[in-house]
Order: structure tokens, then sequence, then C-alpha cells
């Protein structure tokens, strides 16, 4: 009902004699914070056959200085203080082109804000595409290929779409959710329908997070068309889901825990051109149980935390094919090491090198035989277990030596014995 409301108000505005244009040249750039043109964009308080919502309320942007670095048209903009804002412009039946921009001034920006608490509602053309909760700088972020809210700072977020208007108004509407909606520049382009539109959407890049037991949640962002993107197709194990619409991030759900999936996204554009399939995401569910999702792979069991794919860094990134890679020092009351041990040394068939064997050996080399030099030490550190069984392989060699010494001393002394009685 307030929708249709401020419709009333625009279309009453609009009944002032009005030539239109014709529909595939018909071109509109407006700066929506009102300010003096720049290049093709034209303050919307000065744009002949657009309209806007009474009691919205233009802002320079200039209070926004410090933190933002965009210029016009990207600087100022166009926001309310209720709970709905609607642009209207007079067109001739027809396709067009829409095109939003958004810079986030405020939520996400100062400090000790969240990225996401400006959300609004968009409505394009009297209900024929929707965009719900839509968050600027979530979108921005989308946009540069992060999933980060917070990477959208000072970056433009774009939404395009293309409609069918078969009356005379093309209407806007943005509706709060959280906080003021707001809105920086509109353009508003005929499309021609007498050549047709072949060229294919690009692809999008797709991620997941939030992996749980029964379902997953995937995003993309990336693609783009010549005219405009217009939906999506998603692809679980090479079958379609159907009708998941023109959003750039959903909930998959029904799934089996503990099993791999597969997906893949494809961009779709008015004409019906297909983008590339995205690159491959795999997807393993984590076990039922008692075992809820904490955030990506890592799963809460009663008091255990584990981590169920992947390798672990902890201040550093140099994790290579550990499972567990640490920059900095490591306290623990106990270390348990499973491995191999040196007990080879007291079979039969080991060869004990001897004495004058280790002694050429250490002299040629400077250390021990199977022990790394100091440098082979520097360069890649010791393997603890590896390390702890080849001292104990010397400890046991040096047990020998010892008992043949023992063996040989007690020959000795036997033979003292027998010199002295004779």
């Amino acid at each position: 009902m307030k929708k249709n409301i401020y419709h009333l108000i625009i279309v009453c505005f609009l009944l002032s004699p009005i030539v239109f244009n014709a529909q595939e040249d018909f071109v509109v750039k407006v700066n929506c914070g009102g300010q003096p043109g720049i290049g093709d964009f034209v303050p919307d308080i000065n744009t002949t056959g657009v309209s806007f919502s009474s009691g919205t309320i233009p802002n320079d942007g200039s209070n926004f200085e410090s933190q933002l670095t965009q210029e016009e048209p990207f600087k100022s903009f166009r926001y309310t203080k209720g709970s709905s804002m609607a642009y209207a412009f007079s067109v001739a039946p027809g396709r067009y082109l829409v095109k939003l921009y958004f810079v986030e001034p405020y939520h996400g920006v100062f400090a000790g804000t969240d990225p996401e608490t400006r959300t609004f509602n968009i409505d394009i053309n009297n209900g024929e595409y929707n965009f719900g909760s839509y968050s600027i700088m979530t979108e921005a972020a989308r946009q540069i290929g992060s999933n980060n809210p917070a990477d959208g700072k000072d970056q433009v977020a774009i939404l395009t779409q293309e409609v069918n208007v078969t009356g005379n108004v093309l209407d806007i509407v943005f509706d709060k959710v959280s906080n003021d909606p707001l809105v920086n520049v509109i353009e508003v382009f005929g499309v021609s329908t007498s050549t047709p539109d072949t060229e294919n959407p690009t692809a999008a890049i797709l991620g997941e997070s939030n992996i749980q037991e029964t379902q997953v949640t995937l995003n993309w962002s990336g693609a783009s068309d010549n005219v405009g993107v217009t939906g999506y197709k998603l692809f679980q194990n090479g079958v379609e889901v159907p009708n998941i619409g023109n959003v750039t991030t959903y909930l998959v759900s029904g799934l089996i825990s503990q099993t791999t999936y597969e997906f893949q996204i494809q961009a779709v554009d008015a004409a019906g051109n297909l983008s590339p399939l995205s690159n491959l995401v795999e997807v393993t569910t984590v076990g039922g149980g008692s075992n809820p999702p904490i955030g990506d792979n890592w799963v809460k069991s009663g008091s255990d935390i584990r981590y169920t794919s992947g390798n672990v860094g902890i201040g550093t990134s140099n994790i290579s094919d550990w499972r567990l890679a640490v920059g900095g020092k490591i306290r623990a009351e106990e270390i348990k090491v499973e491995t191999g041990w040196a007990d080879y040394v007291f079979k039969e068939g080991y060869y004990l090198p001897s004495i004058e064997e280790v002694e050429e050996y250490i002299e040629k080399n400077g250390h021990l035989i199977n022990i790394p030099s100091e440098k082979e030490v520097m360069r890649n550190g010791i393997e603890l277990g590896n390390m702890n069984k080849l001292l104990l392989e010397k400890i046991e060699e040096l047990t020998l030596y010892i008992i043949k010494q023992h063996k040989l001393q007690k020959q000795l002394e036997k033979r003292i014995l027998k010199l002295e009685k004779e």
C-alpha cells in the first residue's frame, strides 16, 4: 500500500505535458545528490521527466570526505529518513537497461560500525524485479571478488537490470529494512529490440561459506554482461537447481551429512545467453549428532574442536604440506610422538662401523654417521620423532662398543693373571 501511494504521487507529478524520447534513443544519467553535472550526469532536480519522492534529502558528501575518496557523481547521494524513497522516469513503452550506483558513506566506514547495518529492498518497474535486503558494502565487496563486507569500504556497488516497461513510467523504489535507503547515481538506457543480443555474460566467481550437516551457503560475484545479467543457473553435481532467480547468494539445503558435493554457477542475460560455467566448488558436509559447525571446516564436539579438512597455520603462511605449522614457540607439559624405534641396532646382521671408520667419517664430515650436519639442521630443522630414533641409534651403538670393550678387557685381565702366575 505504501509503495502504491508513492507511485500515485509520482504519476500525478508527471501529468504535465512531456515529449517522450524514442525508446531506443532514451538515455538519462542522473546525479541523485543534486550536485552540478559531471560529464553526462545531470542533477536529478534539473532533469526533465524525472521525479523523486518529496521529503527525501540530498547530501553533497562533504561531511564524509575524511572517510571516502570518491568524486562526483559518486560522492553525493539522495536518501530518506522515512521508510521509502522512489524515483520515476517518464519513458515510452519498451525495454530499458537500469543501472544503479551506490557508495556506503557511513555504516562500516566509521570505526565501530557494522558493514551490513544499512539494508534496503529495491523494486524496479513496479514489481518486475525485486532485490531484498540489499547491502551496499556487501555487494561492493563481492564485485571486487571478496566475501568480506568490510572490503566494500569506499567502493562503488553497481546493480544492473533490464526491464520491459508497458506504460509510460519506469519507477524505482527503495524500501527501508534497516537504516536509511540511499542511491548515488541512476542511469537508464533504451535497449534496441531490432538487433538481437548474442553476447554471452562473463563467468562468475563462486565461493562457499557456513558448511553445515545438511546445508551450505553459496555466494558468487564477477559476472557481467553488455546488457545486464538477469538471472543465474546453479548446478549441483551437474544437475540444475531450479528457480534460484537473480541473486548472488543461495542456501543449498537437503544435503546429506559427511557427503561431498560439487557446485558451479552460470549467468544468464535477458536474451537467454549463458556465461561459461564458474569455477568448481567442492563442499563436504560435516558429520551429524552433537557436532555443530562453528565456521568453515571447524566442528565443535562437546568441549573439543577439530578442523575437518586442510592444514592449519598459526603465525605463518608457509604451511606447505604440514598439518600444523607454527611460526613461534610452542609450550607443552608433554608431547607424544608416534614413530619407529632404533632396536634394529641389536638385531643380527646390523653393520656396526669400527671405531676407526667412525673416526675417519668424523674427520671428513664433521658429524656422526646418519646424523644431519649443523647446516642441514639450520636449513631444514629436525623431525622430532626421527631425531630421537637416530640419537637412540647412537646410544645403542655406544652400548655395543662398551660391551665389546668389556669383553676385550676381560680377556686381557685373564692373560695378565696367567702371566703373573708364571
